[in-house]
Order: C-alpha cells, then sequence, then structure tokens
C-alpha cells in the first residue's frame, strides 16, 4: 500500500457519511453478486508498530489461492522476503453451508494488493481465519479491514489461543466510500491480541472479505521479576528471625506463580504470617501477577545453609533470591552463691563465672517472694563478676526470690532465666534496760499506776502494747501512753473499784504487743522486762468492806428470850453500833437489840426480850452505818441473808397411823398386820420436817426416828414377844413440844406354828387312771397347803375352809408309773407345820388329742399369704408333743406369727387347750387347695381336720407400653414397658411386646405380644404407639438454561441422604413460566417422595440466554431511474411464532 492509498483512508475516515453511499445507494447496486471482507494494515499503523508486516503486494491481482464447493478453503500463505513472524500462516474462509463456492483470491486495490475471501453466489462466507502454519504464538499489533461492495456492515475480530476466544473487538458501522476504502484496527496496546495462534474475522455482510498488512511479531515471552533486597538474617537460637520482604511481578503469564523456600526459612503472603515453610502460590489474573513476599528464618538451634528462593510459573524463565542467615546462641553464665547482707545493707553481689555467648547486659527482676520496694535493673552494662545490684533504703529481712537474665547487645539474644535467692539479715533488736515502778504506797480507785520501760535504744510502737500486771491474784494490764521514738516508753494502770493487793503488786516478765508493735526500723525490739524495779510496797486497796456472813450463836429452833449473833466482816473495821443493825421477823416473834461487843473483823450482837413464835434474823443496814475499813472506805451496802432463830412455842400435830413394813407382815397376806417376826420396822408420815417421833406399843416407847424433810420417818422395834398390840406414835418438835398420840395400829405377832397336815387322796397305794389326779386332805383352819408330789412343790396350791378341809387338782401331767405326794401346813402368820404323811400311788393312762373348731376356705392373692385361720388342741398323758402337720400349700404356728410346715405343741404331759393357727402359706402358686391336717404324738391316735376348698387368685399386674419413635426407614427401637406391682423375687417376664406391621409414617399401635409373668399373675395390658415419622432429606435443583426458543432441558436435582431401598421420587421439578431472555427461579414443583419423608427443598436458577440469529440479505437490482425494488432478507433460524 502507497502513501497516496494512506492518505486517501485517512481523507475517507474523516469524512461524514455520504448520503449516496447509505444502503440502497448506487454502490450498493454495483457490487451484485460479490461481497469482499479485507483486513488492511495501514502505513500509519504500521508505523506505529515495529513490526513484521504481511501484505500480499508480491502476488497477482486476480490469483486464486484456493476454491471449495463445501464449507472451508485454506491457503497456505508463502513466507516472504519480509521478516515475517511466526514463519508461516494459513488462510482460511469458511461458508456456511447453504451451498455454492467459496475461494480466497487476491485482489487489486489501487495499486495495493489483498487477499480476499470471496463467496461465489448463492453462497456466503461465514467467517475469515488467519493462524499460525505451526501453531506457534504471535501477536498481532494491527489489521487493515476493508468491504467489496459500498454497504453499511460492521466488522468484528476475535483473538484467538488454542481454539478459545480470548478477545474481541467491534468496529463500529463500515461507511461504503468509493473506491472502497479499508477500516485500520491498531491493536499494538490490546492485551488480548498480545498471544495469540489465530484470528478470526466475520460481517454482518456474507459475500466476503478482504485483509492487508497483518503488522505480526512473535508473542511476548512470559517473565518473572523481583524487587527489594532480602538481608542476610540473625536469630538467636530455638527463635524465629523477625521477617523481611521483597516484590514478585509477572506478565505475560499463563498460570500461577510458585514461591518456593529453601530449607531452614518460612514464607508468608501475609506481613506477621502466618509462616510456613511450604510453597506459596500467587495467582494470575490476565496474565499478570504481582504480590509481596515476606520471609523470615525458622527457629533453630543452628544456622541454616544459605540458598534461594525458586519464582517459577509456566513457560517463565526461574527467578531466584538469595537467603542466608545466622542462628546466633544464647549468652549464658553461672551464678555463684550470693551471700546474705545485713538489714542496713545498700546493695548486694551476685558473683558469676564460665559466661558464653558474650554477654555484656544484664537484667535483674524479682521472684516469687518479691523484695518490697526493689527496682528492676533492665539491660545493665556487665562487666567482671561479681554483679552488684542496688537494694532499697531499709530493705525488710527475709529471704527473697530474683531472676538474672544477661543479654549480648549485638545479638539481641538473651540467656534463659537464672533464679538465685538473697537472704537479707534482721538488725539486732532493742531490749529493755530497765523498768521504773510507782513509789510504794496504798493506791486506791482512780489512781494511776505508771510504769516506765527504758530500751537500749529508741524505738516506735503502733497499736495498745501492755503491760501485765497481778493485783491480788487478778491479772490487770497497764497499757502503754507515751514515748514512741524515744528510748522510754510509758505504761498506765488506773485502779479500778474492787482491785485489792495487800502484798504489793507484781509484774510480769515480758511486754504484750496485744496486736501492735514494738521496733527500731524493720527489727522488732525485744519484750523481756529487766532490771524491774521493786513493787513490794506498791498496794492496792480499792475495796469497801462488807459483812461477809451473820451466824446464830445458840441452836435453832429455841424458846429462848435472849438471843446472839456473830457478825463477820470482810476486813477489819472501826464505828460499828448497835444502830447499825435490825431485826427481821416473822409470825408472832421478836425481840430488842441490846448491844455489840467485839473489834476488828468480828463482833456479837446481843438481842434480848425475845416473845413469840415465829423467825427472828439480824440485818445491817444498808445506809448510815459509818462504818470504814483502815483506808477509809465506807461499807457499801447492807447484809440481809444472815441465819435465821426460829422461836417455837407450840406443840406439833400427831402423826399418821403407824404402818407395819410389807417385808415384816409375814403369811400369805402382806398387809393384815399379822407376822411371825420379833424385829419388826414401821413407818409414816405427817410429821413436822426433822422432828423426833417416838413409837409406842400399848403406851410403852419401843424406839424412835427423826422425819426426813417431807414429815415421812421410819422406825424400828426389836425382841417383841408374841401378843397383840396396840402401835402408835407421838411426834416432839425441836423446841422440845410433844404432840398427842397418833391413832393405832393392831399388830399381832404369832410365833406358834400349826400341826401337820393329813393327805387323805390319793391313798396310799391306790392306783389312778388319770395324770392329772385331785389331791385332798385335812389341816388346822386357814392355813395354806403346799404340795409335792414327786418331789416337785407347788407353793401355796389351796388353803383349808373353817373346818380345815382342803382339795388341789394336779395341772402338770403325771405319767404312767408309781408317784409320791405330801402336804406342807403354813398358818396366815407364815409359821410352817411339819410335813405330812406321804402317800405312794400309780397312774396308768392311755394319751388322748382333742381338736376343736374347723378350718374355712381360705384365700390369698400370689405371692401374699392367707389370714389365718385357727382351730383349738388339747390333749392329755402325752409322752411326747403334739405334731401338727398341713397339706401341701398350708403352713401352721403356735403363736400366729412364726409360720412353717409344721408345729409341735407341748411335750410330756397334758396339753391344755392351745391354739393352732393355719393359712395358705406365702409364695404358693396360684390354684386351689384343699386337704387335712394331720395332728399326731408318740402312742396317741392321729386326728386328721379338713381345710375348705381355698384359693390362691393371680397377682394382678398392669403393664404399659411406653410410647417410642423412629424416623422412616430406621430400625425399630426396643419396645419397653413398666409393670406395677413389681414382681415377685424370682420372678421375671417372658416374651416382649410386638406392634402392628407396617414401615410408612404413621401410628403403630404397641401390643403384648407375647409377654407373660407365668400362671401366678394377670395382666392388664395399656397399649402406647409406635409414630413413625418423616425421614428428612434435602434436595438441590441444579442450576439449568437454554437459549431463548430453544425447548427447556431436563431439570435435574442431588437428594441426601439417599432414600430407602425401593423408594422413588414421583413428579418433577418445575421453574418460573417465562421464555424472554432472564434467569427463572426452579421451585420444587410436584417433585415429591412420598409422605414417608420430610423434604427441603433448596432451589436454583434457570437462565434463558438470546439466541444467535443469521440474517442474510438478499441481492436486488433496478434499472436506473426507478425506484429501488424492495429489500429483502433471509434468516436463520427461524424465529418464534409470534416473533417478527
Amino acid at each position: 500500500m502507497n502513501r497516496e492509498s494512506s492518505r486517501r483512508i485517512a481523507s475517507w475516515l474523516s469524512r461524514p457519511y455520504p448520503q449516496n453511499n447509505r444502503p440502497g445507494g448506487s454502490l450498493h447496486r454495483k457490487i451484485g453478486w460479490l461481497l469482499l471482507v479485507v483486513l488492511c494494515f495501514t502505513q500509519a499503523a504500521l508505523a506505529q508498530v515495529k513490526s513484521a508486516n504481511y501484505n500480499f503486494d508480491s502476488f497477482a491481482a486476480g490469483t486464486v489461492q484456493a476454491t471449495a464447493s463445501g464449507n472451508t478453503a485454506s491457503w497456505a500463505i508463502p513466507v516472504s522476503s519480509t521478516d515475517n513472524t511466526p514463519s508461516g500462516l494459513t488462510a482460511v474462509v469458511e461458508g456456511n453451508g447453504a451451498g455454492g463456492s467459496i475461494r480466497i483470491i487476491n485482489i487489486a486495490v489501487g495499486g495495493d494488493i489483498h487477499v480476499g475471501f470471496q463467496a461465489i453466489a448463492p453462497g456466503t462466507v461465514s467467517k475469515a481465519v488467519i493462524r499460525s502454519t505451526d501453531g506457534s504464538e504471535f501477536k498481532l499489533s494491527a489489521i487493515n479491514v476493508a468491504a467489496v461492495a459500498n454497504v453499511v456492515q460492521t466488522f468484528s475480530l476475535r483473538a484467538m489461543r488454542d481454539g478459545v476466544q480470548v478477545g474481541s473487538i467491534v468496529a463500529g458501522n463500515y461507511v461504503p466510500t468509493t473506491p472502497i476504502s479499508p477500516v485500520g484496527f491498531d491493536l499494538s496496546s490490546n492485551a488480548d491480541f498480545a498471544s495469540i495462534d489465530a484470528i478470526e474475522v466475520t460481517t454482518t455482510v456474507p459475500q466476503g472479505l478482504r485483509l492487508d498488512d497483518l503488522a505480526i511479531t512473535a508473542a511476548p515471552s512470559a517473565t518473572l521479576t523481583t524487587t527489594g533486597t532480602v538481608n542476610p538474617f540473625s536469630s538467636c537460637a530455638a527463635t524465629a528471625s523477625g521477617e523481611q520482604s521483597f516484590t514478585v511481578s509477572g506478565s505475560n503469564l499463563s498460570g500461577n506463580v510458585t514461591v518456593a523456600p529453601p530449607a531452614g526459612f518460612q514464607l508468608s503472603l501475609v506481613s506477621g504470617g502466618p509462616y510456613s515453610g511450604a510453597n506459596l502460590t500467587i495467582p494470575q489474573s490476565g496474565g499478570s501477577a504481582s504480590a509481596t513476599v515476606y520471609v523470615r528464618m525458622a527457629a533453630a538451634l543452628s544456622s541454616p545453609a544459605a540458598g534461594n528462593i525458586q519464582i517459577s510459573s509456566a513457560g517463565a524463565t526461574t527467578a531466584t533470591v538469595a537467603l542466608s542467615g545466622v542462628v546466633n546462641p544464647l549468652p549464658s553464665l553461672t551464678i555463684g552463691a550470693v551471700q546474705a547482707v545485713n538489714f542496713n545493707a545498700t546493695s548486694f553481689s551476685i558473683p558469676y563465672s564460665g559466661a558464653t555467648g558474650t554477654p555484656d547486659q544484664y537484667s535483674v527482676t524479682s521472684g516469687a517472694a518479691a523484695l518490697p520496694g526493689f527496682t528492676a535493673v533492665t539491660n545493665a552494662a556487665l562487666s567482671g563478676s561479681p554483679i552488684v545490684v542496688l537494694l532499697p533504703a531499709n530493705p525488710v529481712p527475709g529471704t527473697y526470690n530474683f531472676n538474672l537474665t544477661v543479654r549480648n547487645s549485638t545479638t539481641g539474644c538473651v540467656s534463659a532465666v537464672l533464679p538465685f535467692s538473697l537472704t537479707i539479715n534482721a538488725a539486732p533488736a532493742p531490749v529493755v534496760t530497765s523498768v521504773a515502778v510507782p513509789a510504794s504506797a496504798v493506791y486506791g480507785a482512780g489512781q494511776s499506776l505508771d510504769f516506765t520501760v527504758n530500751y537500749s535504744a529508741a524505738v516506735t510502737v503502733t497499736g495498745t502494747p501492755a503491760i501485765p500486771l497481778v493485783i491480788g491474784s487478778t491479772t490487770k494490764a497497764a497499757a502503754y501512753v507515751a514515748g514512741s521514738g524515744s528510748s522510754a516508753l510509758v505504761f498506765r494502770y488506773t485502779v479500778a473499784t474492787g482491785d485489792v493487793d495487800a502484798n504489793g503488786i507484781t509484774i510480769g516478765s515480758s511486754i504484750s504487743l496485744n496486736g501492735g508493735t514494738i521496733g527500731a526500723g524493720n527489727v522488732d525490739a525485744a519484750l523481756a522486762l529487766n532490771s524491774v524495779g521493786s513493787t513490794s510496797g506498791v498496794l492496792v486497796d480499792a475495796v469497801a468492806p462488807t459483812v461477809t456472813s451473820i451466824v446464830r450463836v445458840g441452836a435453832t429452833p429455841t424458846n429462848a428470850a435472849s438471843l446472839a449473833y456473830t457478825v463477820t466482816f470482810s476486813e477489819p473495821v472501826t464505828g460499828v453500833d448497835a444502830g447499825d443493825f435490825s431485826l427481821a421477823v416473822t409470825g408472832g416473834a421478836n425481840g430488842i437489840i441490846a448491844g455489840v461487843s467485839g473489834s476488828g473483823t468480828t463482833y456479837t450482837v446481843t438481842t434480848n426480850s425475845v416473845t413469840g413464835t415465829g423467825t427472828l434474823r439480824l440485818d445491817l443496814n444498808s445506809t448510815g452505818t459509818g462504818i470504814l475499813d483502815a483506808v477509809g472506805n465506807g461499807i457499801p451496802s447492807g447484809y440481809t441473808s444472815g441465819q435465821l432463830y426460829a422461836v417455837d412455842r407450840d406443840s406439833p400435830a400427831a402423826p399418821s397411823v403407824p404402818q407395819l413394813l410389807a417385808a415384816d407382815d409375814t403369811g400369805l397376806s402382806g398387809t393384815d398386820n399379822i407376822t411371825n417376826k420379833t424385829a419388826l420396822n414401821f413407818s409414816g408420815s405427817q410429821s413436822e420436817p426433822g422432828a423426833t417421833v417416838r413409837l409406842y406399843f400399848n403406851g410403852t416407847q419401843v424406839g424412835f426416828t427423826n422425819a426426813d424433810g417431807s414429815g415421812n420417818w421410819s422406825a424400828a422395834a426389836s425382841a417383841v414377844a408374841e401378843g397383840s398390840y396396840s402401835v402408835t406414835a407421838r411426834v416432839e418438835d425441836a423446841a422440845g413440844n410433844l404432840s398427842a398420840p397418833s391413832s393405832a395400829l393392831q399388830l399381832n405377832v404369832d410365833l406358834t406354828a400349826p400341826a401337820a397336815a393329813i393327805v387323805l387322796s390319793p391313798a396310799n397305794g391306790a392306783v389312778l387312771l388319770t395324770g392329772t389326779p385331785a389331791i385332798s386332805g385335812t389341816a388346822q383352819a386357814g392355813t395354806s397347803i403346799t404340795l409335792i408330789t414327786d418331789g416337785v412343790s407347788v407353793a401355796n396350791a389351796t388353803t383349808t375352809d373353817a373346818s380345815g378341809n382342803w382339795s388341789y387338782t394336779l395341772q402338770a401331767q403325771l405319767g404312767p408309773g408309781s408317784h409320791t405326794v405330801r402336804a406342807v401346813a403354813v398358818d396366815i402368820a407364815g409359821n410352817t407345820a411339819p410335813s405330812s404323811n406321804t402317800n405312794t400311788f400309780a397312774v396308768s393312762t392311755q394319751p388322748t388329742i382333742t381338736l376343736t373348731g374347723s378350718v374355712p376356705a381360705l384365700n390369698a392373692v400370689y405371692p401374699q399369704p392367707s389370714t389365718a385361720a385357727v382351730f383349738s388342741v388339747s390333749a392329755t398323758n402325752l409322752t411326747a408333743g403334739v405334731l401338727v402337720t398341713p397339706p401341701a400349700g398350708f403352713e401352721v404356728s403356735s403363736d400366729n406369727s412364726s409360720f412353717a410346715p409344721s408345729v409341735t405343741l407341748g411335750a410330756a404331759g397334758n396339753l391344755s387347750a392351745s391354739p393352732v393357727y393355719v393359712r395358705l402359706a406365702a409364695g404358693t402358686a396360684a390354684g386351689n387347695y384343699a386337704g387335712n391336717l394331720t395332728l399326731s404324738s408318740a402312742g396317741a391316735t392321729s386326728r386328721t381336720l379338713a381345710i375348705t376348698s381355698s384359693t390362691v387368685t393371680p397377682l394382678a399386674l398392669t403393664v404399659a407400653a411406653q410410647a417410642k419413635t423412629k424416623a422412616y426407614g430406621d430400625a425399630d427401637p426396643a419396645l419397653t414397658f413398666t409393670a406395677t406391682p413389681a414382681l415377685a423375687a424370682g420372678d421375671a417376664f417372658t416374651g416382649s411386646l410386638t406392634r402392628v406391621p407396617g414401615e410408612n409414617v404413621g401410628t403403630y399401635g404397641i401390643t403384648q405380644g407375647t409377654l407373660s409373668a407365668g400362671t401366678n399373675y394377670t395382666i392388664t395390658f395399656t397399649g402406647a404407639n409406635l409414630q413413625v415419622t418423616p425421614k428428612a432429606i434435602t434436595v438441590t435443583a441444579d442450576a439449568r438454561g437454554k437459549a431463548f426458543g430453544t425447548a427447556d432441558p431436563a431439570l435435574t436435582y442431588t437428594v441426601s441422604p439417599a432414600l430407602v431401598a425401593g423408594d422413588a421420587f414421583t413428579g418433577s421439578l418445575s421453574r418460573a413460566p417465562g421464555e424472554a431472555v432472564g434467569t427463572y427461579p426452579i421451585t420444587q414443583g410436584t417433585l415429591s417422595a412420598g409422605s414417608n419423608y420430610a423434604l427441603t427443598f433448596t432451589g436454583a436458577s434457570f437462565t434463558i440466554g438470546a439466541r444467535v440469529i443469521t440474517v442474510t440479505a438478499a441481492t436486488q437490482t433496478k434499472v436506473y431511474g426507478q425506484a429501488d425494488p424492495a429489500l429483502t432478507y433471509t434468516f436463520t433460524p427461524a424465529l418464534d411464532p409470534g416473533d417478527s
């Protein structure tokens, strides 16, 4: 293309759209069947890009390079002498398959040769393609496009790589010109065309294309660059280094960038991490990538080998960043023994040795037991041993913990913590050198006792320490009052009322702190009191005198007319006279205080003219007495607790009737006052308390005693002769007054034994047919008879009647054989007669068992026993007990408490009527029971007793099934139940519950099934339900789409979890109605898995995209001067019905 052509193209591009070149103009009419699209690269564009230029000027105009009757014709463009890149291009023209021919032809345009892509009617050109012959990539910087016919049209260029469009550009409507002018595309700065292997060109007019001047160079190579410097790293052992960074940039990339660190180093894309020794990936976008990479040396004990970070991407030369680093050792040293310091030290020393790692700084901080006031040392310069550390002023004595670390300031590495301890010794404690005491004197209430404690050094006092004192026998305390800050401390005690010490107070051995302190600085002062002054003359009397007692001089009660009292004071007093006293009287007693004698602590007060009956008590008046002790303390109060004189001039009342003690009332009766004892004891009441009671027999005193505080008494009489007596008592009070005699007790003392009894029956030698014979005879009337049978006594078996006859039936069964019997008579006074005659007799008998009563029907509920029925059993002449045995299912007892399979009643001899209890036994199985009770004994005829038919009823159980649930498709849960009441011990259920069959969602009744507790139980069953709930599933629609006007694809979905085997979905998904281009939600529609599932639906979108339609204008002609014919066209595919 020459300069003139370039000028014409530039002029054409700048001209307005010419009216005659619009669609339907003369130019359009002239093109006829030929439409070409030409790609032209202008010389102006060529000047802008320095690249190889593909032009076609070396070819003869009209040369057909390729023709095809089908859809594709191709031409391998020869390499010209120009520096072309790549080594070869291939031109391809594609048709739409509608018939006709297509071809590639060289066309001359204004002296320029273009390559044309031509449709020969009725064929059409779909697109023109220029691609590298060997598939290598190239860069398209410029291209020119031209049309054959002056028809308005639009050109589109698509950048292709590996068959995939990677970019495109569309030119505006082509404006027809004469001659036909090209459209230039400057692509030098369009990255989409920088690395491609083909270009595709289309136009809106399908007759053809033409192109020229393709500015093509080799595709730019992918490049990787780094920016920034990474200096050698330095870290301390076992610690990662600080981070550094550099920037990675990439261009013309076809893949992501990989950054790989060498061993011992870590990378991150974020400042501060997280860091990892793994590779990093920097994503590329549009062929470019850029990121800041942070790098550090990983924690280690030794330095890593130097290495390179490898930065790579497909097709690019690997870039590297060199890394190196040093791991510095931790400094360290060995601490020696840290010596203790005194309380006034200002510093302490830390000896050390064996320093490694070149430490030049040290730090000292407090440990767990911290020294108060200590200031930590941080990064101080480390010189030779020892390290000297300052202490706070007046450090508190004690042992404290510290931590030492050392540091290399060059590497910044710090040692491990080196703990040590320091002891600060306490200062010597101040001691008491002397104690000054109060002057010797008698101190009264309210006076102060001051003590001065002198210390060896000045001390400070807090709180209220005290000196313990003993005043009398009571411990007191002299409290601190002054002197803090000096060496002399003053303690003071103020004498309190009641304090007294006549022998000199005493001082304790040490000061009591009472929660306070005494010390010098941080040192506690010694508390021991040394060189204490004498306190033997420091006396205390703050106690007023008191009367300690007023007691009778004479006895009480008394009838005396003159009475004396002894008054005792707590200490010697003066000023005591008769006016200080008064008499307290009761009853009719009275008297006159006549005088006082005595001195010191003891005085005697005399009362004369005592009259009347009552009591007299001498009291000290409460005021106005004038009685003082030696120091002038006045008596503070009166005294009214003295002893009484009882003045008694009345005779006492007679006592109650004397009573013979039951132990002395012998014979069968303990209350008939007939006895055979000669030493007798009596008791009585209603005496004055403490009075003397005198006992009389027929008016003669035989004994006396004193009544107790309640007026009760007891007295004894000895050597009483046989006979009858009238027993009385009299009371003599303390004043000697004697009461009248009491009412009399009639007493009979009988010392004569009765005559021997006589046994008349059974006669000597008799033979009896009973083992319980009646024994009879005679004796003195009114006597008691004791029988001795075979040496066994029955005391007081019977008594004689008024005629002296007696009789007794033996209760104990006598066995067959020989027996003896005799009798002893005892009279009413307890005198025993000689034994009677002894008779010998024989017993010959047959044992007999007798039953009384019946056993009704007994009923029980398993496993409980029934209530018991009772019948009576008696027997005679037994040689052994009676064995009672019930039939099966029953048990017996003799006490209605302890039941057993059998019971034995009695033993040898006779059995009196005895109850036997029978019941259905506990735990007897359900059913009907009957039979006979059997009663047997050795030698006796057995007896039976029928038991009416009895019943053990099964225990009624209530079994309640427990409701259960499961999700459709799951296994059934275990069917469980509750039972009320509980089964008897050892019993258990058999079988199991069942349920109504079915697996679909719904309610299924739980039934008793084979569950049983056995024949001893009846079951009332309460059912429940097994609820099968829907299985939860999630259906997620798949996103779908179509081109406008095409049929909908099937709507699909995924489901989780899977349906139960054999189940399937019914129905289908649906979408929102509409056929216009746009997005429509996909809904569940009629999709269902059935009622056995609870379906959760997650929708998606259905997208309708625009349908591509190709419209082809029909070629039209007209005769000059005529009106234009209608312009028509064809299109494919057809529009949807209703669209136009």
